[in-house]
């Protein structure tokens, strides 16, 4: 897999100086520090997840609630005191009640943030990566578990797929 060249946008002197945002709120609800510091693809990456966790907010009954925070042009907009507070409600319900087809975009960000280090090795190789090698990054063994769970910790939508189909391998030899 290849990574798109440009993938949502680039936020990253405005978060650092405004942790209030929506975009930063979010990445403070999903469990991400403050004050990491932010490469082009870990901004990115903040980008698309806030961008889906308000998209969700908007799009789905089951969010209702939330509705009034599905305004993806908040994204570098300043959240006030109840919106914060729905925010770290919204992004708990998304993260850990809800195993709908919904939010496997939003897991496939979230498990990619989470083992940023590990995967940006990855994403030196000019050829791309396997899907193997990417789950290897997140210790994740596919062995067993459900199609769902297998979705939730494949590479986020940002990724470029190519696949490649082998004949049946001969005897003794390895493709």
């Amino acid at each position: 897999m290849l990574m798109k060249s440009h993938i949502f946008f680039d936020l990253g002197s405005f978060l650092k100086k405004n942790p209030n945002t929506f975009i930063r709120l979010i990445a403070n609800a999903f469990g991400f520090d403050n004050d990491m510091v932010y490469d082009k693809i870990e901004i990115d990456s903040y980008g698309y997840l806030a961008y889906k966790v308000l998209s969700i907010a908007s799009k789905y009954s089951l969010y209702s609630k939330y509705h009034d925070l599905g305004d993806i042009t908040k994204l570098d907009k300043i959240a006030t005191k109840k919106e914060r507070v729905l925010l770290q409600l919204l992004v708990r319900k998304i993260l850990h009640k809800d195993e709908s087809h919904i939010t496997v975009k939003v897991h496939q960000v979230y498990n990619f943030l989470n083992n940023y280090g590990a995967i940006k090795k990855l994403l030196t190789k000019s050829n791309g990566f396997s899907v193997e090698d990417y789950l290897k990054c997140l210790k994740f063994d596919s062995a067993g578990t459900s199609l769902m769970a297998l979705k939730r910790h494949l590479p986020p939508p940002f990724f470029i797929p190519s696949v490649f189909l082998y004949k049946e391998q001969q005897e003794g030899k390895k493709r």
